[in-house]
């Protein structure tokens, strides 16, 4: 006689490593690539412009540095700035924007800076 129903699943069982062990590997792996799609830039960047309200400094554990809060159009943002920007409370920035699926992601213009008023 063959091996009964019992036996083909304990094999079936052992020939896949038990298999139910990678589901939350494979269920972390969907959420992370659903949140990193959700923050992926879309479109072309678009030049903007604010004007600083706050600066202050950031101790972190891999990146530590100034960054400046922005009021552009509607809302305040928040963005790094280098350690040689020479910024000040009142200045304009110039800002790079990225559309995001969330909404909209915010950088200093790489050719831009700070200017006084």
């Amino acid at each position: 006689m063959g091996p009964n129903a019992r036996q083909i699943r304990q094999l079936t069982a052992e020939m896949n490593g038990g298999g139910i062990r990678l589901w939350p590997a494979i269920a972390i792996c969907a959420l992370l690539g659903g949140f990193a799609t959700l923050a992926w830039p879309r479109g072309p960047r678009e030049l903007s412009y604010g004007s600083i309200v706050s600066i202050g400094f950031a101790p972190a554990e891999m990146r530590s540095g100034p960054h400046a809060d922005v009021a552009t159009g509607g809302a305040v943002v928040r963005v790094n700035l280098l350690i040689g920007d020479n910024c000040r409370v009142g200045d304009r920035i110039s800002l790079q924007r990225h559309k995001t699926l969330l909404g909209y992601r915010y950088a200093v213009a790489p050719a831009g800076g700070c200017t006084r008023p």
